[in-house]
């Protein structure tokens, strides 16, 4: 990420959640997929101020290519609100409800999507990545 013609580098994808989640799932998503190049989490730790927070999020968030995802745990949370204060003009998307399948799915998409495309793509895979599992074993 920060290239200095950001139209040509591979879509990033900024993660932002309350406290280290986000780290961890890109650990863990790491293990599935392998290295993610370009994924980047920013935490909200317990003691952050929301404006400092605000500023560590819009350093990460300028150096992201145009076309990028952002990912965040939480609608109207400190994260969320902080990415909805930023993003206008950005040329970056933003999502809530960050997940495996999500994070896999943007890994495996942004180098032939990117923008609302990968959005889309995404949030289908998040709407598709909850199953009742309950529900399908009893139907076996």
């Amino acid at each position: 990420m920060g290239s200095d013609n950001k139209s040509d580098s591979l879509p990033g994808i900024l993660i932002l959640t309350h406290g280290f989640f986000g780290e961890e799932l890109i650990r863990s998503a790491a293990m599935i997929y392998g290295d993610l190049d370009g994924v980047v989490a920013v935490p909200l730790r317990p003691d952050d101020d929301p404006e400092e927070y605000r500023q560590r999020v819009k350093e990460k968030l300028d150096a992201l290519p145009e076309g990028s995802l952002v990912m965040v745990d939480l609608l109207g949370g400190t994260p969320s609100n902080s990415i909805m204060r930023l993003v206008r003009d950005s040329g970056v998307c933003v999502l809530s409800g960050a997940s495996m399948p999500m994070l896999i799915e943007a890994a495996t998409l942004r180098s032939a999507h990117l923008g609302r495309e990968l959005l889309e793509l995404v949030v289908e895979k998040g709407h598709d990545g909850i199953v009742n599992i309950t529900q399908l074993l009893e139907g076996a």
